[in-house]
């Protein structure tokens, strides 16, 4: 995710993002970092299930990994547990840094996010702060300093709400 950020972002930069990328691609970037997100399949509601409450959702974490498919051959995988394809193992947790720049992404190629599951980010984000105020990127990771913090705060800012 971070990669296609830098590389996204260095093209609106040089103000050639809109020239070299074709609508086709542009399309396919989008879907691509939505297969990325974590997020429960009933994230539809606007509660979680009780059978969600110790996930983390959001989009990708470091190790997904999960291959590069186009809209038509997406359309064709099914979903196994979450929204995020039939390639699920361990690894493949929301992570607070890959939250942060698939938003960021989506946005440069003129996304309006109405796909993200927002409600079970946010609730993410509160699970994800210690009693410090600090932020932890992921479950599996103990890290914690300004560089989470700081995600949370623009995931925040992104989708206009600041209980998570």
């Amino acid at each position: 995710m971070t990669l296609g950020l830098f590389a996204l972002g260095g093209l609106e930069l040089l103000g050639v993002l809109d020239d070299t990328i074709s609508e086709t691609d542009r399309k396919d970037w989008i879907e691509w970092i939505y297969s990325q997100q974590r997020i429960p399949s009933s994230a539809k509601d606007s509660t979680l299930p009780s059978e969600f409450e110790g996930a983390i959702y959001g989009f990708g974490g470091p190790f997904s990994g999960l291959p590069f498919q186009s809209s038509s051959e997406s359309s064709q995988q099914q979903n196994v547990g979450c929204e995020c394809g039939s390639h699920v193992t361990v690894y493949d947790s929301a992570h607070l840094t890959m939250t942060y720049t698939a938003l960021l992404m989506l946005i440069l190629l003129g996304d309006d996010l109405s796909r993200v599951a927002k409600e079970p980010i946010l609730q993410s984000l509160r699970k994800l702060q210690l009693p410090s105020g600090c932020f932890i990127p992921c479950v599996t990771d103990g890290q914690s300093d300004m560089r989470f913090m700081y995600c949370a705060a623009a995931i925040s800012h992104i989708l206009n709400d600041w209980s998570g």
